[in-house]
């Protein structure tokens, strides 16, 4: 029996839907997560009062949660609620085979990079840790292009190379 009235409320909302994710084997998105062993930690999948008194009211500017480690479980340490201000990039969340295609480029020039899987975890790991680190999340794509901007960064032009693309 319900006793918390808050049945209709985006937090509840949102507990609900966790709950799905990691053990409706019927849910669209459960191979995403509760098929690669994501889970809901105890006090939580029990109680929505539990979440709630963790997690608290969701912020007005955010409209859901999102797991820091995407290998981690629903649980205090590992969430926080997100909007479209702070969300992770569609192309970084598990199971998006169509990410590539979604993805609109709004800059002139754009290098993809192939890594192999192993690379790849690792420097998932590195973005989590800096997500940690700072608070909010970071991509593998910004962990890539702080470390090009890092250890390769653009040369100075001369002022004869700017004169003479300004001419032509």
């Amino acid at each position: 029996m319900t006793t918390h009235k808050m049945t209709r409320t985006k937090e509840h909302k949102t507990w609900t839907r966790i709950k799905m994710l990691c053990y409706n084997k019927n849910a669209k998105s459960y191979r995403s997560y509760g098929g690669r062993g994501v889970r809901m930690c105890s006090e939580w999948k029990d109680s929505f009062i539990k979440f709630y008194e963790e997690m608290g009211p969701m912020p007005p500017d955010c409209d859901g949660i999102e797991l820091i480690s995407l290998d981690g479980d629903y649980c205090k340490e590992n969430c926080k609620w997100v909007g479209p201000h702070n969300r992770r990039p569609l192309s970084e969340m598990p199971g998006n085979k169509k990410k590539e295609a979604k993805r609109i480029f709004k800059e002139p020039t754009m290098v993809c990079i192939r890594v192999e899987k192993e690379y790849h975890d690792f420097l998932k790991r590195q973005a989590i840790e800096k997500s940690r680190e700072k608070g909010e999340v970071y991509s593998v794509s910004q962990l890539i292009r702080d470390m090009v901007e890092e250890y390769m960064p653009m040369p100075k032009k001369s002022r004869k190379e700017t004169n003479s693309e300004e001419k032509s």
